[in-house]
């Protein structure tokens, strides 16, 4: 755990002579914590219903709920406004994302959640491989990302390989 901890850590450090304000790293922090949660949260809804494609549906009922009512309070520019063009990325990303929940949801009800979790957390070395194909030229990948990245990998394999 404590090199995946520092591989994100070096990924997302840059090389600055002036101090990274701790405001920075208040938002990384507050998602870490709360994408912590949600694994052991569905695993505990998982013994009460056991249909992964039921909690996908609740879950995602509850957070579009919330979404839709907080749009409001948003400051303008950031208020929902989805042009077709912004849909037609939007639209296959969601169906991609419903794939990795369903899989993500089946694998919390089937197996260990101390298994499950560290596994899907290596989601950096897909986006790795993934940002260099897709975003050439928008996203530069580093000799110290590829590091960080591999820091984070070694850190999953020696947590998942010790069950």
């Amino acid at each position: 755990t404590g090199l995946v901890v520092l591989g994100l850590m070096i990924m997302t450090s840059e090389k600055k002579t002036e101090a990274v304000p701790l405001a920075y790293f208040i938002f990384p922090l507050l998602s870490m914590v709360a994408f912590s949660f949600t694994p052991v949260l569905r695993k505990v809804g998982l013994q009460f219903v056991n249909a992964p494609l039921m909690g996908i549906a609740v879950a995602n009922l509850a957070a579009v709920t919330v979404l839709l009512f907080t749009s409001r309070f948003l400051p303008e520019a950031q208020k929902f406004r989805v042009t077709f063009r912004a849909a037609l990325a939007i639209f296959p990303a969601g169906l991609v994302a419903l794939g990795a929940a369903i899989n993500f949801w089946t694998s919390l009800r089937d197996g260990q959640l101390t298994v499950v979790a560290p596994l899907f957390r290596l989601t950096p070395v897909f986006v790795l491989v993934l940002s260099a194909f897709f975003l050439r030229g928008k996203e530069i990948i580093t000799p110290r990302i590829v590091a960080s990245v591999l820091v984070v990998v070694l850190g999953a394999v020696l947590v998942t390989s010790s069950r």
